[in-house]
């Protein structure tokens, strides 16, 4: 059971607004609330199932008229997204503060049909969209752009289905990954007999590899049943990029790193085999000023995911 509409408001002071089943922004720029046309008086069962086992908070939550805001007192917003498919052939209220009115349609998990059916994996994958679109949306620089700029982007954003968003399964002993940023091979060693069965993943970064023990070390860490995660961030000629990831496919390593242009993001594709390729688009201590400097005609903001 999808929402007709989810209005947002842009906020620039500190706070930490949103709904928190679209989790929309943890920087407090925006607030959002939620309702629909027609509602059924409460929320879906399964939409709280999937929220509490994403381990998110659905106190409050409720199933609500779009008429609530509406009237006199209602908050003022920034933009009206229309989210049910059915939604974009009625007509909507006057909002407060004449918002642009967007539509992001996706199909109504709840309209899953046959007894036999399990809408589970609906409700998900409109979760999945809605997260997907609402990063982007969160990560525009609207300082930069005008209101029909705005409109044209976030029209964009609605035609999009998640692509790079994988559906494969994480157990959770992986999805922790621990970072071993220090000097030497026995620092590291201590740090992983110190968490035992806790980490199973482990990050082993340029110092370490420095340290002249790395490989040594990746072949211990395998030989406890470890993964390895080669944060390396390679950049250089796309033909030595490819056989340095092919180094480390035959090391037996599950990750790694390259920052660098399609050609040596390509070329690293061609000889990873089982190796994941994670692509770094910009270094977390780079600011505006450091790109102005390296001569990198673009926003910070259009370089992050």
């Amino acid at each position: 059971m999808l929402s007709d509409f989810v209005p947002v408001q842009r906020k620039f002071r500190p706070q930490h607004p949103g709904r928190s089943n679209f989790k929309p922004d943890r920087r407090g720029r925006f607030q959002a609330f939620s309702a629909g046309s027609h509602p059924k008086g409460h929320v879906h069962p399964l939409a709280f199932d999937l929220l509490r086992g994403l381990n998110i908070p659905t106190a409050g939550l409720r199933s609500k008229s779009w008429d609530e805001f509406s009237g006199p007192g209602a908050p003022s917003f920034d933009v009206v997204l229309t989210i049910c498919d059915n939604a974009a052939a009625e007509t909507c209220p006057i909002w407060p503060g004449q918002p642009m009115s967007v539509h992001w349609g996706l199909p109504d998990p709840a309209a899953v049909d046959g007894d036999d059916s399990d809408p589970m994996p609906a409700f998900r994958r409109a979760f999945e969209t809605l997260e997907y679109r609402i990063a982007m949306l969160v990560n525009l620089p609207m300082a930069s752009l005008d209101r029909l700029e705005i409109k044209a982007r976030l029209e964009g954003i609605g035609r999009t289905q998640q692509p790079w968003l994988s559906r494969k399964p994480i157990p959770p002993a992986e999805r922790l990954i621990a970072a071993l940023d220090v000097a030497g091979a026995s620092e590291a060693k201590a740090v992983v007999e110190s968490l035992g069965d806790a980490v199973v993943f482990y990050k082993l970064g340029l110092e370490l590899c420095m340290s002249g023990s790395y490989f040594d070390l990746i072949e211990w860490l395998l030989s406890r049943q470890k993964k390895v995660f080669a944060d390396l961030k390679f950049f250089d000629v796309p033909e030595t990029v490819g056989r340095a990831v092919r180094r480390l496919k035959d090391r037996g390593v599950h990750f790694a790193t390259v920052h660098g242009n399609d050609a040596m993001l390509e070329a690293a594709v061609r000889e990873k085999g089982d190796l994941k390729i994670l692509a770094v688009t910009v270094l977390t201590s780079l600011d505006q000023r450091d790109l102005d400097d390296l001569g990198f005609q673009c926003d910070v903001e259009r370089l992050v995911l």
